[in-house]
């Protein structure tokens, strides 16, 4: 981890005079939130959020467990005692300057008493802003609520005073902190650049070792898990740097793997054996990030083994996509411009990948890692500023595979209605059939047990081919005459449910019972039925 950076008071106060100037002559569209407020709460810092990069363009670090408030006039910072011994020689009056900027560093002590009445002293002043020039203080509404405890007091304090819509309705001026912050200078360009020379160098990390585990690994082993597991030891080992080429002022401690690089494999070798899975395409998917004093790099990769001839042509186009982005990126144009150029030449060239491609080209890079109010998609009307820094992300998603036959069909059973609804009042044998094979088991219930065996050993098991007939009647129909038979069945035998002597059932009465439990079944399950009904009779 690196150690916390002593803070710049000249160049504090430099790009502090920058960013007050900017604000006041802000004419971009972009900027009517901001301009209509007078001045600008900052709470706890997000990673990768417009808080943090305000905190790191004026301080040159991230502040923990500090609220600061910018006017055109002044600067306001609550913090703690750890944060005070950093940001007091803020406070110290420079000689050379022309314009005075008031700057105040608040120490919010550990005591409640002593505690409330520092939160006390920044409110009085948030409120001053309101009622001398009636403008509002905005936010920046970036991320979620810090879970810190700092902030927990702070918003306790002012819940408790009944100040809550104080903030929560104050208006987001992120819009417009973007524009001014969107153009960097040559301290911000330099340490972005060693950034990118850092994951320039962590690529060659993981793909020097990807190709070693493949020599040497099963296809089976998890490749990728143990990718990230060399990443994680050489970088804590202090290797992982060792070859990369930056300015030899460069501080060691100030260099960082973040966020963790993300590793996915695909292979495409479902349904193949031997040598043709063995040559199978295999795609890697490789995102990672290196950060240098707060300013980020990423770099985004997808390492094909095997590719096929298509995949490498689709590839080849999509460098030279990305060459004609990078030539189209001049100062003037349009973010949705360079889109819309991009895309036209998709379509003209390769119809067929025009939507492949994805919502967004990317962002403006700068602390603030994905800047979304100046994006590389359809929508955004922000125009390009010379020094300003973009992270360019250009793919193909979801490309048909020409080599894919479709899916294969392993049971091909008959699904038709007519396969597998029976109705049982068409189920009745047919005379000319009962000549030839003798009576159906289910029909000759009183025979004797050897009788039965023999006849469910030629025809229990009712074909379905021979006995299968459509239904002359709808099954509405069909459902009321079952109805109305067991009501008549019910109302005929109540007397002897209710006779006391009557304590034993007959088989007639058993079979007819029998008969209605199975009507209430499935269609399919109907023959099964008869079946099981006739076995139980062989058995008795």
């Amino acid at each position: 981890m690196s150690e916390p950076e002593i803070i710049d008071v000249e160049l504090f106060y430099r790009r502090l005079d920058f960013f007050i100037t900017s604000w006041k002559d802000a004419n971009d569209p972009a900027t009517k939130e901001l301009k209509s407020c007078r001045g600008i709460l900052l709470g706890e810092a997000h990673p990768y959020t417009k808080t943090r990069a305000i905190q790191v363009f004026l301080c040159g670090r991230v502040l923990f467990s500090t609220i600061i408030l910018i006017t055109p006039e002044s600067v306001r910072f609550l913090c703690s005692e750890t944060e005070a011994t950093v940001l007091s020689p803020l406070a110290q009056v420079l000689t050379d300057q022309n314009r005075r900027i008031d700057v105040e560093v608040i120490v919010k002590p550990i005591g409640l008493a002593a505690a409330t009445s520092a939160m006390n002293a920044l409110l009085t002043h948030i409120e001053r802003v309101g009622s001398e020039t009636g403008q509002e203080v905005g936010r920046l509404r970036d991320g979620k609520p810090v879970e810190e405890e700092f902030m927990h007091e702070w918003n306790d304090f002012l819940e408790i005073g009944g100040n809550t819509d104080l903030l929560a309705k104050a208006p987001d001026v992120s819009a417009g902190v973007s524009v001014i912050l969107g153009p960097k200078d040559p301290q911000e360009i330099y340490r972005t650049d060693i950034a990118c020379q850092l994951s320039r160098k962590l690529m060659s990390v993981v793909r020097s070792g990807l190709l070693g585990l493949l020599k040497t690994e099963d296809k089976n082993t998890l490749i990728c898990k143990k990718l990230r597991a060399l990443i994680k030891r050489q970088q804590k080992e202090g290797s992982i740097w060792e070859g990369a080429q930056y300015a030899p002022d460069v501080d060691d401690t100030s260099e960082d793997v973040y966020p963790p690089p993300t590793i996915l494999e695909a292979r495409k070798s479902a349904g193949r054996s031997g040598t043709e899975a063995g040559n199978a395409t295999e795609i890697f998917l490789v995102r990672l990030g290196t950060q240098y004093k707060s300013y980020p790099s990423d770099v985004s990769r997808t390492i094909m083994i095997n590719s096929c001839p298509n995949q490498e042509d689709n590839y080849v186009y999509l460098l030279e996509l990305h060459k004609f982005a990078i030539k189209s990126m001049n100062e003037g144009i349009a973010a949705n411009e360079l889109y819309h150029a991009i895309k036209a030449k998709v379509a003209t060239e390769r119809p067929e990948l025009k939507s492949s491609l994805p919502q967004s080209f990317g962002s403006a890079l700068g602390v603030e890692f994905d800047d979304s109010d100046l994006s590389l998609n359809a929508k955004c009307t922000r125009v390009l500023k010379t020094s300003m820094l973009f992270s360019l992300s250009l793919s193909f998603t979801k490309i048909q595979d020409p080599t894919h036959k479709g899916s294969t069909i392993l049971s091909d059973i008959s699904k038709e209605l007519s396969q597998i609804s029976f109705s049982r009042l068409h189920l009745t044998p047919d005379p000319h059939e009962e000549e030839q094979n003798g009576p159906s088991p289910i029909q000759n219930s009183r025979q004797s047990p050897t009788d039965d065996a023999e006849n469910l050993n030629q025809e229990a098991i009712i074909n379905p081919v021979q006995r299968r007939l459509k239904r002359p009647r709808s099954y509405l129909i069909e459902t009321d005459d079952r109805i109305r038979r067991q009501r008549v069945t019910s109302s005929s035998s109540s007397s002897n449910a209710l006779d006391p002597n009557s304590s034993s059932t007959t088989s007639d009465r058993r079979d007819h019972r029998e008969e209605h439990i199975q009507e209430s079944s499935w269609p399919i399950f109907k023959n099964i039925g008869r079946f099981v009904q006739a076995l139980r009779k062989v058995v008795i």
